[in-house]
């Protein structure tokens, strides 16, 4: 039971996390600013911790907030070990 738990988490943060950055990478590509759609990518975790708030998409800050607490979840309750 703790494993299903952990792995549903950790999927919902996965999911959270790839749509933030592909938020991100959409709102370049649409911009057509191909510079900042590559350092999106590139620094995929900075563009996860600061896209929400600069963006002003409440479902990308939702998305934060719901792998800011599922992470946590799957690895402690979930039994899983970190990310590297």
């Amino acid at each position: 039971m703790r494993l299903a738990i952990g792995i549903i988490f950790r999927v919902l943060f996965i999911l959270a996390l790839i749509y933030i950055v592909f938020d991100a990478c959409y709102v370049s590509f649409i911009n057509r600013e191909w510079l900042w759609l590559i350092g999106k990518i590139v620094l995929f975790p900075i563009t996860y911790f600061v896209w929400p708030w600069i963006s002003h998409n409440i479902f990308a800050i939702i998305a934060f907030f719901v792998a800011l607490v599922s992470y946590p979840i799957s690895t402690f309750i979930g039994r899983l070990k970190p990310i590297d």
